[in-house]
């Protein structure tokens, strides 16, 4: 199972006791609030990735991290100038994490035909909604029976990836002739996630 390497997960679990060192002597009511809220989601993210390091975890990881070490340079001049030393680790930890690993190009290629015949039916239905009642109706391609099959053949997949897969179950397991606007906009927001 791939691990972050133990001297970059060193310094990173630094980086979150020297935040708390900072929290627990340094009062200001203008940007601890903040910067403590994004300690937390990223002692949350470094414990998840530390556990299972799948590319979920480190997309999650690697976004609040880059929140932390953006934080100084975000702050005014005079407020930088109060920073306590016990956020040095900030700037001494690695400048970038190790990249997450790529999911594979045939689960990519599944997702983003899914992706695309979803995005096809959901035009369709909204083009359906303004059709002029004298004028003829078109069928709604790819019915939920075809789009079911690919939701099942991809779910285990993306879900071994660490994603949520929580729409794409529930059209692979709903027997349901009907699939909606509301519904194909989660499961597109879902798939994005995973190609994101």
């Amino acid at each position: 199972m791939a691990r972050i390497p133990d001297d970059i997960l060193s310094a990173l679990n630094q980086v979150v006791a020297g935040l708390t060192a900072t929290f627990e002597s340094f009062d200001d009511g203008m940007f601890i609030p903040q910067l403590e809220l994004s300690r937390n989601m990223f002692a949350g993210n470094l414990s998840a990735a530390a556990e299972q390091l799948n590319p979920r975890t480190m997309k999650e990881l690697d976004f609040t991290y880059n929140d932390l070490r953006t934080f100084p340079s975000d702050l005014s001049d005079e407020d930088a100038a109060r920073v306590p030393p016990s956020l040095a680790p900030i700037e001494q930890a690695p400048s970038t994490l190790p990249a997450p690993a790529a999911l594979p190009a045939d689960l990519v290629a599944a997702i983003k035909s899914l992706r695309a015949k979803l995005k096809t039916r959901k035009g369709a239905l909204e083009r359906a909604l303004y059709r002029p009642p004298e004028s003829e109706a078109t069928p709604i391609p790819h019915p939920p029976s075809e789009l079911r099959a690919e939701a099942t053949k991809i779910a285990d997949a993306i879900r071994e990836q660490g994603f949520d897969t929580t729409e794409l179950d529930e059209l692979a397991t709903d027997s349901d002739d009907e699939l909606g606007q509301l519904s194909i906009e989660r499961l597109i927001d879902e798939l994005d996630l995973a190609l994101d």
